[in-house]
């Protein structure tokens, strides 16, 4: 299990120089991907035009959904390095599972729930974070 983990931690460690040869992605993964380069770039209205109607009747404006990335997300705010895994297809979207190398060195993996809109675009409609511990290394 350690070792498993290990290596995340080096793929992740490795993703910006591996990304250059990777195969492009797909639309909903783009749209994450946008969502945290406009994240890093302090883009709010940018970042919140990619959260699901839901989402954005939740927050109002994109100041206070900024707000509450900074306040309850912030590995997703400018991370070191992320990658995708492999979605998973449920009731209510797909799920598109990243992990990500925040700014402070810490792994996490954020679970994106992913929904088609009805013109066939991809939103955000909500993301579940939770760190990874590595526990001691060898």
């Amino acid at each position: 299990m350690r070792r498993c983990f290990l290596s995340a931690a080096i793929g992740l460690l490795l993703a910006p120089w591996a990304l250059a040869g990777a195969a492009p992605l797909g639309a909903a993964d783009q749209v994450i991907a946008d969502q945290l380069t406009a994240l890093a770039g302090g883009h709010a209205r940018l970042a919140f035009s990619y959260a699901a109607p839901e989402l954005r009747a939740q927050f109002k404006t994109a100041a206070n959904f900024f707000r509450m990335v900074e306040k309850d997300y912030p590995a997703v705010i400018a991370p070191l390095s992320y990658s995708f895994g492999s979605p998973r297809s449920g009731t209510k979207g797909t799920v598109q599972p990243v992990d990500l190398l925040s700014r402070a060195g810490q792994l996490y993996r954020a679970l994106y729930l992913m929904q088609r809109q009805p013109d066939g675009s991809w939103r955000i409609g909500g993301v579940a974070l939770r760190r990874v511990d590595l526990g001691p290394t060898v």
